[in-house]
């Protein structure tokens, strides 16, 4: 609730300064194209990052229940080893080892986006830097 506040306010005190100008062009006007590029890979990287944050939980959901997905099945030349011991063994091993990917995939991504986002910060101003951080989440979470 104080987050959409603040960042009604921030861009409220955004328009006054800069007229009709989006964010994006404001930080294009003051600190380059180069700048504009890093805040659009922030972004990205914080898409991405939240995808694999989603697919951690579902295949955390899918261990627990003892669900597997449809990308761990697989044909066999016999129909009735699917419910063999072998065959669930190897998917529940399938998972683990999408689990553990997923999740080294997530660690790697929040690093570069917590590189990415102490270096924007670094070259704008407070108030850009806050009214991005409110954009880069309205567009991450909607």
């Amino acid at each position: 609730m104080i987050a959409k506040c603040m960042y009604y306010v921030i861009k409220f005190l955004l328009s006054l300064k800069f007229g009709k100008a989006t964010l994006f062009n404001v930080i294009t006007r003051n600190h380059g194209a180069k700048t504009r590029k890093l805040v659009f890979r922030c972004i990205d990287l914080h898409k991405k990052l939240s995808k694999a944050e989603l697919d951690i939980d579902f295949l955390k959901t899918c261990k627990t229940n003892d669900i597997f997905p449809k990308f761990l099945r697989f044909k066999l030349y016999k129909k009735s080893l699917h419910t063999s011991n072998a065959y669930k063994s190897f998917q529940n091993e399938l998972l683990d080892n999408e689990l553990t990917s997923k999740t080294e995939r997530a660690a790697y991504l929040n690093q570069q986006y917590v590189k990415l986002l102490n270096s924007i910060q670094k070259q704008v101003s407070f108030f850009e830097f806050r009214m991005f951080k409110l954009h880069d989440q309205e567009i991450v979470h909607s």
